[in-house]
Order: C-alpha cells, then sequence, then structure tokens
C-alpha cells in the first residue's frame, strides 16, 4: 500500500473511468474504514470513482442479505481470521459460521494455485448454516467454477474477482454481465 500514491499519480492521465484496487486482504488489513481511506485517496489522485475489493465485498454480501457465511482463503489462518473480523465489524449482522485457510502465503503462489483446489475444498468446507460462501483472493482463479460451486452447495457463493467486477461495472451504471455467478446474473 505503501505503493499507491505512486502508482495513483501514474494513471491519472489516463482519463479512466473508474480505477480499482484490487486486493482482498490489502484492502481490509488495517481493519474497517480503511477501504474508505484507498477509495478516498486513489479518487483525489487520478480523478474519476474509485473502489476497492474490500468495498465491494461488503456491498455484494449486503445487497443479498447475508447473515451467515462461510468464509474460504488461500491465506495463512492469521490473515483470514484478520478478514473475518473485517467481515464482520463491516457487513450489517454478519457473522462467519465457518472458516477455512489454506495457509498459502505468497501471492504468487496463490496465483498458481488450479482452480480445481477452489472447487474441491469449496467442497470440504462446512456451508451447512451458512447462507453464502466467500472465496477470497483476487489472484485465486476461482470465477470460472462459480456457476457449479453454487449448484452443488445450493448458495450463493462470492468471489473476490467478481464482486469487484460487480462493483466497477456498478459504479460505470453498466449492467453485469450474467454467466459469473448469481450476484452477476441478478445485476
Amino acid at each position: 500500500n505503501d505503493d499507491l500514491p505512486r502508482a495513483a499519480k501514474s494513471l491519472n492521465e489516463l482519463r479512466l473511468n473508474v480505477v480499482v484496487f484490487a486486493h482482498t486482504a490489502g484492502s481490509m488489513v488495517q481493519g474497517s474504514g480503511y477501504d474508505a481511506k484507498l477509495v478516498a485517496m486513489m479518487e483525489s489522485m487520478v480523478g474519476c470513482p474509485a473502489i476497492t475489493t474490500a468495498g465491494a465485498v461488503v456491498a455484494a454480501l449486503t445487497q443479498a442479505g447475508v447473515k451467515r457465511l462461510a468464509l474460504l482463503t488461500p491465506y495463512p489462518e492469521q490473515m483470514t481470521l484478520m478478514e473475518q473480523e473485517f467481515l464482520e465489524k463491516t457487513v450489517p449482522d454478519l457473522k462467519v459460521v465457518s472458516h477455512r485457510s489454506l495457509s498459502v502465503s505468497s501471492g504468487l503462489a496463490i496465483g498458481d494455485l488450479e482452480p480445481v483446489v477452489a472447487y474441491r475444498e469449496s467442497q470440504n468446507i462446512d456451508t451447512s448454516q451458512a447462507d453464502a460462501l466467500f472465496l477470497s483472493g483476487t489472484n485465486w482463479r476461482t470465477v470460472d467454477l462459480l456457476r457449479m460451486m453454487e449448484s452443488d452447495l445450493g448458495i450463493p457463493v462470492f468471489s473476490a474477482n467478481q464482486v469487484t467486477m460487480w462493483a466497477a461495472l456498478g459504479r460505470l451504471g453498466i449492467p453485469a454481465r450474467p454467466g459469473f455467478g448469481g450476484l452477476m446474473d441478478q445485476s
């Protein structure tokens, strides 16, 4: 996040319509309200609307009325617990009823995970008490599997990239494109 001001300034001349801080943990790590500070900083430096993945997750879960969440992350346990705390503090009436951490500590290693890992782990996490499942991590390839997971689990499945795309399209007034899970189908 220390590089954000420099990166944002370099985008200023591109005349963007929206800018996204697409780093799930990075936009949650400093707790509730930090994502709003990131948005304000990016908007002032780039001169266009901005969103964070954290803000997109909160908006999507809130709009869907999720109250009981299963949280699946590729991160180490400590990072997963920080994310759980963030979500429970920022999404109205939300309780994380189960979580599972894959304990991958490198962003590059997360990107190397085969999509089948996300699918397999979605079958292993306890979703029996959950209204929805959230797959954290913008470097985790999960979007193509969301429909299959939703069908198999019988609950909505949200991913970091899906909610980020949904929020960016919403900021631009563009309807979401069906095919990437129920969230995108309903928008």
